[in-house]
């Protein structure tokens, strides 16, 4: 063997050699499909048990008694919907916007200090036109 061939066989990496892409971290999202169906079996679970112990409060306050489930399904269907969307984007994309989602929490966090409403004895709440969010969360 000469000198030469030994050099380029040492220097050409083989297949194995050479890094494999992770397909959940590429530029096309791939979705873990068993953490999907985790979330939707624990998030069925969590409606089941919502109907179970509210029906009764729901008809008599509502005179319905799907009342809470509705809008829990309802609440459900728009998360799993947001989930999806957020899930397109590369991580790079998130680690870019970070720190910028960082310091809106951190204000948020101080303007309820501010400006936040109370409820069941501790300010917690920030009231935007109908909707009120909870920044510790």
């Amino acid at each position: 063997m000469s000198y030469q061939s030994t050099v380029s066989h040492a220097v050409t990496p083989s297949k194995n050699d050479l890094p494999r892409k992770n397909p959940r971290f590429s530029a096309r999202s791939h979705i873990d499909y068993r953490m999907l169906i985790l979330i939707l079996l624990l998030s069925i679970f969590g409606s089941i048990m919502i109907f179970s112990a509210s029906y009764a409060n729901a008809y008599a306050r509502y005179d319905d008694s799907f009342y809470y489930i509705k809008r829990q399904v309802l609440w459900l269907f728009v998360g799993v919907a947001v989930m999806l969307i957020a899930s397109r984007p590369a991580p790079a994309f998130y680690e870019k916007y970070a720190p910028h989602a960082f310091a809106v929490t951190v204000i948020c966090l101080i303007a309820v200090l501010i400006v936040g409403q109370s409820g069941g004895g501790a300010q917690r709440w920030i009231a935007i036109g109908p909707i009120t969010i909870q920044p510790s969360e």
